[in-house]
């Protein structure tokens, strides 16, 4: 049985306004999928909106491979999500249904505070670097930022790094360069290695 990855790229919306800036890069994005066996025992979905063209072309027109969900119903795309080994994915909708599911979820945050938002289950890996301006985002008010630092300072190693500990096969992993940050360097209290299902460690419980 194939095993399928999850990746939600888009979001940083709310009631007030939409804001790009919580957004993980696209390019980020592609160079994950590319440490992924596209042609081998990963299929990569992506679940996205019909607001999320801006993110999900780039990655298509990349990786052809990729499943494109934003035409999907809302039932759709949570059964899809049901058959996930794992979910990536920026502080969207998305991870909150896959945690419901008890999908184990791995989410990228950067102006929001995830010790706020962030659910603490033992099956979600909250991903966040602090720097001097962040966590900017309080309850629906946004700062002016042409520049989100916090989200780009979390690169694609570091989230290699910490998905290794589910993926449920060994996969090559691509040499650090000597300028990549340890995993290590993220807050001890924000990110957490998913609790294993007893019996089948690379399959979330029903």
């Amino acid at each position: 049985e194939e095993v399928v990855i999850a990746l939600a790229p888009g979001g940083g919306r709310n009631i007030k306004q939409t804001m790009l800036t919580r957004l993980w890069p696209v390019e980020n994005f592609i160079e994950l999928i590319g440490r992924f066996v596209i042609d081998g025992p990963y299929r990569i979905v992506l679940i996205a909106g019909p607001d999320d063209g801006a993110v999900i072309q780039p990655i298509l027109e990349r990786y052809r491979q990729c499943i494109d969900t934003r035409a999907l119903s809302f039932g759709e795309k949570a059964s899809i999500l049901r058959r996930c080994s794992l979910l990536v994915g920026n502080d969207s909708a998305p991870i909150h249904i896959a945690m419901a599911m008890g999908v184990p979820t791995y989410s990228l945050w950067g102006p929001t505070n995830p010790k706020r938002y962030g659910d603490p289950l033992p099956s979600h890996t909250r991903l966040f670097k602090e720097i001097e301006c962040s966590p900017c985002y309080n309850d629906g008010e946004f700062p002016e930022c042409n520049d989100n630092r916090c989200l780009k300072a979390i690169t694609v190693n570091e989230v290699w790094q910490v998905l290794q500990a589910e993926l449920p096969r060994e996969i090559p992993r691509p040499a650090a360069s000597e300028n990549s940050v340890s995993v290590r360097e993220f807050p001890a209290d924000i990110i957490s290695v998913p609790r294993a299902v007893p019996g089948n460690p690379s399959r979330p419980t029903a």
